[in-house]
């Protein structure tokens, strides 16, 4: 029976590089606003790249699969059928802010478009497959905050219906990018690495208010067959919208809110899940993202070293 799990995650925010092992020093110590990621680092960190007029998203998508690289992670991997999924809540929207500005300010006739990256929204996860190798299918998906949640969703669906074996889910942002690898039957591909956790069920749906969302999480809990007290959730995105139903279920949830990091969050609730995992902890875990416009999606985890089917 098709088994589906998550063995590693790996970050590139604000020109810091780690894995979900040290995400607990990048919480610790996150600033109040998070910065974009400097180009000129990136640039160096990227050496053997020509990187010349190429957009941060994707410098910073290609930092975070570089961390993964030199830590081995694809050694046992083949890349040619490894899929990529890339989500991006802003689609590289500050180059082409900075170019429509120019315009404006200077007027068409003296802009000069060579100072600017050209790109479009799939920039990111095309340039991915031509620097990795990576032959397989790619998707770019641009679907507001909830994105790169969203990518782990696309992800699960196309491995449960036999799409794909291996799967990169990713976000990426001016801010940094994560990559979260998603591989099917893991335990009998004799994997060299251990599974961290299991994907038991993914959702994305669309509430509009208060009372759909409500009605919605209890949906979630009956089609997931979840045990609230025997569950941790990692949420994320528009707190006010789904305080009062927290309240209400008297829930208790692991709260980090940073509107600054944008789509990143969900997948860094992922991250934090890893640890958990990793130090002990052994419920089920409901990573759970809303945004104002009332878009939802929910990933649900369980702890590895059990077999979960989909």
């Amino acid at each position: 029976m098709t088994q589906c799990g998550i063995f590693s995650a790996f970050y590139y925010i604000e020109n810091s590089g780690f894995s979900y092992k040290n995400i607990h020093d990048f919480l610790d110590n996150m600033p109040d606003n998070i910065n974009f990621c400097s180009i000129d680092l990136l640039v160096k960190s990227l050496d053997k790249i020509n990187t010349r007029l190429i957009d941060r998203q994707s410098l910073a998508l290609e930092a975070a699969l570089k961390l993964a690289d030199d830590g081995g992670f694809f050694d046992d991997l083949n890349k040619s059928k490894l899929s990529i999924i890339a989500g991006s809540y802003s689609s590289s929207i500050y180059p082409s802010a900075a170019f429509n500005l120019s315009v404006k300010e200077k007027g068409a006739n003296f802009v000069n478009a060579t100072e600017f990256t050209n790109t479009v929204g799939n920039a990111a996860v095309s340039r991915a497959c031509i620097w990795n190798q990576f032959r397989d299918e790619a998707y770019a998906i641009s679907e507001g905050v909830n994105s790169g949640l969203n990518a782990i969703v696309d992800a699960y669906n196309n491995i449960k219906y036999g799409n794909n074996n291996d799967v990169l889910a990713c976000a990426t942002e001016e801010i940094g990018a994560a990559a979260v690898l998603i591989q099917k039957d893991p335990l009998e591909n004799h994997r060299t690495r251990p599974v961290i956790a299991y994907i038991k069920n993914c959702d994305s749906n669309y509430t509009g208010n208060i009372m759909e969302l409500k009605n919605y999480f209890d949906k979630i809990v009956n089609k997931f067959d979840i045990e609230l007290k025997n569950t941790n959730i990692y949420f994320s995105g528009d707190f006010d919208k789904v305080n009062e139903l927290f309240i209400e279920k008297k829930l208790k949830y692991n709260a980090l809110i940073n509107k600054n990091m944008l789509s990143l969050t969900p997948l860094i609730n992922i991250g934090r899940c890893l640890y958990d995992y990793e130090n002990g902890m052994k419920k089920d875990s409901l990573i759970f993202s809303v945004d104002t416009s009332g878009f939802v999606s929910s990933v649900l985890l369980a702890k590895g070293g059990c077999q979960w089917t989909i």
